[in-house]
């Protein structure tokens, strides 16, 4: 059984000069121990519960479109859910957004909970500004999985450097995307 104390998302994480510079030249970093497991389980609970409440996408598997098969999307689910928005709006997740982008504040464009079915498709290459009306550089996605990650699962993979090409096209997530940035990353040697 969780305490109160075992779930405060607003307490302060520190990241080291190291971690904030690989995140500026590599676009990305992978962080551990943000939250305990008790305070992913916590919020997991409630954020299932509103996807599953929420979802209105009973299309077969088979019948959806790449984007369709690669995960079920429920966007602004803080919405929904006085739980979920103290998930979303956490002080910690906050802090470390700005830091790694070396900002005053930042600002919630949207959250999306995306929730890989059993038998569904990859997700594509893709480059998330497409989908964002923004123009700044400085933007950055949190991905914070909501249960532990196996390889046979398809975890999360990125492309290091890509951030500094910029756009690539307008290329919404799907096969056009998948071709033109896989051949990006090969032709640049991106990992």
């Amino acid at each position: 059984m969780s305490t109160t104390a075992d779930i405060n998302i607003d307490t302060h994480y520190t990241l080291s000069p190291e971690q904030i510079e690989q995140f500026r030249r590599d676009g990305y970093i992978k962080l551990k121990d943000v939250l305990s497991a008790e305070t992913i389980e916590h919020y997991r609970q409630e954020i299932t519960s509103k996807v599953k409440e929420l979802n209105t996408d009973d299309t077969p598997l088979e019948k959806r479109n790449t984007y369709g098969k690669a995960f079920l999307q429920i966007m602004n689910l803080w919405r929904h859910s006085e739980l979920t928005k103290e998930f979303v709006f956490g002080k910690r997740l906050a802090r470390i957004a700005t830091e790694l982008m070396g900002t005053r504040g930042v600002r919630l464009y949207h959250d999306q909970a995306l929730y890989k079915e059993p038998g569904g498709g990859y997700t594509p290459w893709h480059q998330d500004q497409f989908y964002w009306p923004l123009e700044t550089r400085h933007t950055i996605t949190l991905w914070m999985p909501l249960v532990d990650v196996t390889p046979d699962m398809g975890v999360m993979e990125f492309a290091r450097g890509s951030h500094a090409l910029g756009s690539v096209g307008e290329l919404a997530i799907g096969a056009e995307s998948e071709e033109a940035i896989s051949a990006i990353v090969e032709e640049r040697g991106l990992e």
